[in-house]
């Protein structure tokens, strides 16, 4: 088992400025959550870590995905609500959800950061499971980072399925469902795939729209893996179907002219918020 001081619990939610990220602005305003919602979390966290897996099914109605087992889920250490659900950065990131519900409420929310290596694909995988801590609120994430797809990873699965084989088995056969996995009752994944030099025809396919459609008539809430924003311009291809972006910044790595960057090729006016990890350094970097 880890050590808890091995893994920083900073996080801080730090509402898009009016004007660029800049030294004075690096240190948003830290709240924690209500006693009642942390109260809410317990449950599915046992669910996670310990629920036994049930028989493959479908989802109830005509709905176009095969659900099956994930089997046994190990979530990484840094998972923090489902390895230390009272820790202050399980606690930002159910409050990141509430913000969210507040402002327009999204239900496909795509999260990003500036280059990779920043903790987006962590922070899917927390804000997914401090989404579906709410009662009959379902739960889909999918990893459409098709360059560097590390989803599975977070809850210690292999990359057994193929997020872009998916899109082009759709596109031969419209018919085909789509496979999930199942993570707890009211979380579920699709994720996995081979990385690939080159998405942008993926991604900008019908198949993608198709996909996006019909998991948001079927799932409360859909959580997007997606590339960093300046890596390519994947983000951009995508950003459209969405509801709204997430930027995810690590104190202490990302540069002010990278996040400034990124929110400018994002515009300010699809980005919800700013997302800060490993706040403990307490600064953004030159």
């Amino acid at each position: 088992m880890p050590r808890y001081n091995d893994y920083p619990d900073g996080v801080e939610i730090i509402d898009l400025p009016d004007e660029e990220v800049g030294h004075d602005r690096r240190r948003g305003a830290t709240q924690r959550a209500s006693s009642s919602q942390l109260r809410q979390s317990r449950p599915l966290q046992r669910e996670v870590r310990e629920r036994p897996i049930p028989a493959s099914h479908q989802l109830p109605g005509p709905a176009p995905f095969h659900v099956r087992p994930a089997g046994e889920v190990r979530p990484a250490r840094s998972l923090c609500i489902a390895r230390r659900p009272d820790a202050l950065s399980s606690q930002q990131y159910r409050l990141l959800k509430y913000k969210l519900k507040e402002s327009t409420d999204p239900r496909i929310i795509g999260i990003t950061s500036p280059r990779q290596g920043e903790g987006k694909t962590t922070a899917v995988a927390n804000l997914g499971l401090a989404l579906a801590e709410g009662r009959r609120v379902r739960v889909m994430l999918l990893d459409l980072n098709l360059r560097k797809p590390d989803l599975t990873h977070m809850f210690g699965l292999p990359s057994t399925g193929s997020v872009a084989e998916q899109l082009r088995r759709k596109r031969r056969d419209p018919d085909t469902y789509w496979d999930v996995l199942e993570l707890g009752s009211r979380l579920h994944m699709i994720a996995g795939s081979e990385p690939l030099d080159n998405p942008a025809a993926l991604l900008n396919s019908d198949e993608v729209g198709r996909l996006l459609s019909d998991l948001a008539e079927h799932y409360d809430y859909v959580v997007v893996d997606l590339p960093a924003v300046l890596v390519a311009a994947d983000v951009k291809i995508v950003q459209e179907q969405l509801d709204g972006l997430v930027l995810v910044c690590r104190a202490g790595s990302s540069t002010r002219a990278s996040i400034n960057s990124s929110i400018s090729q994002l515009g300010r006016d699809r980005i919800q918020g700013l997302l800060m990890l490993n706040v403990q350094n307490r600064y953004i970097a030159r």
